[in-house]
């Protein structure tokens, strides 16, 4: 074979693997921006931060009107709607309010949202570092990345009914982390609960945003196994009473309240100090269902 023909034999496979590569996220569009999102039914897998973000480019606009904001305490809540709301779950894995209005502000470019769930937790105000490059997170890597290649496995798996570790996870945003069974109830650090000047100014400006929109805002304390509370009550009042004071005006939701003791107490509804089981979360989200309402018809 001459030199020119195999720069001619592979020239041309790299253009059939590229077309091929292109095909195929047009085909399968795991994150719903080359085809019409409308009615589809996208979940996440792997690379939570930008999947996240290429689903708020018109999958989360065009499908949801509700949306929670928060940390990993909140991230494997599947809420399917809320006072008849459709909801996004926006919350990330160690997630913070920098990273949470990156996502915020993809979503609101095309949508308009009635309900904005934000959690009150210290996770949430602690840094503002950005993670796992969800800042340089392109269009691009909807046609080309290895997270794309990931996802097109994953729907290729759901498919043919063949089960996977994440293979569960709801089109609403939920994010299913399996985590080690940890009920060892620690003092507070008081590092945990500093509030950072970044966080909490991003945090501002989501909820000015949302309201700029007219959505009803609603703040949620998420709980604690009680063992890990009772350590850590006085700091994380006086958390919830600065942000508070610091944030807009909002209804509160606070699972820290005496009313919720049965939930705080089953050790079956915890992971961690502050990580619900899927029993858990389960039960808090049919709470949620029932006080959401609640609050926003006062």
């Amino acid at each position: 074979m001459t030199g020119r023909s195999w720069l001619s034999m592979t020239f041309g496979m790299v253009i059939v693997a590229s077309a091929l590569c292109l095909y195929l996220a047009w085909q399968f569009d795991p994150y719903g921006i080359w085809k019409e999102p409308k009615g589809r039914s996208l979940s996440i897998y792997f690379f939570e931060r930008k999947v996240k973000l290429l689903l708020n480019e018109r999958y989360v606009p065009t499908n949801f009107e509700g949306l929670i904001i928060g940390p990993s305490s909140s991230s494997n809540w599947s809420v399917p709607s809320l006072n008849g709301t459709r909801i996004f779950n926006e919350s990330l894995p160690g997630g913070n309010a920098a990273e949470e209005q990156l996502l915020l502000v993809q979503a609101l470019k095309k949508g308009h949202f009635r309900l904005g769930v934000l959690l009150l937790s210290p996770g949430m105000t602690r840094d503002h570092d950005l993670e796992d490059g969800i800042e340089k997170t392109t269009t691009s890597e909807a046609m080309a990345s290895i997270h794309l290649v990931f996802d097109e496995v994953a729907m290729v798996l759901q498919a043919h009914h063949i089960y996977f570790s994440k293979a569960e996870t709801a089109p609403d945003g939920q994010i299913i982390d399996y985590l080690s069974k940890r009920l060892d109830p620690q003092p507070a650090d008081p590092d945990d609960y500093r509030i950072d000047s970044v966080d909490l100014n991003k945090y501002r400006d989501m909820v000015n945003s949302l309201r700029d929109q007219g959505a009803f805002i609603v703040y949620v304390v998420p709980p604690y196994y009680e063992p890990c509370y009772r350590l850590v009550k006085q700091q994380n009042d006086a958390y919830v009473a600065e942000m508070q004071k610091e944030l807009p005006v909002g209804q509160l939701i606070d699972f820290g309240q005496p009313g919720f003791d049965a939930l705080r107490n089953d050790p079956n509804n915890f992971y961690d100090c502050v990580h619900t089981t899927p029993d858990g979360s389960a039960k808090v989200v049919a709470l949620l269902q029932k006080l959401v309402p609640q609050v926003m018809n006062r």
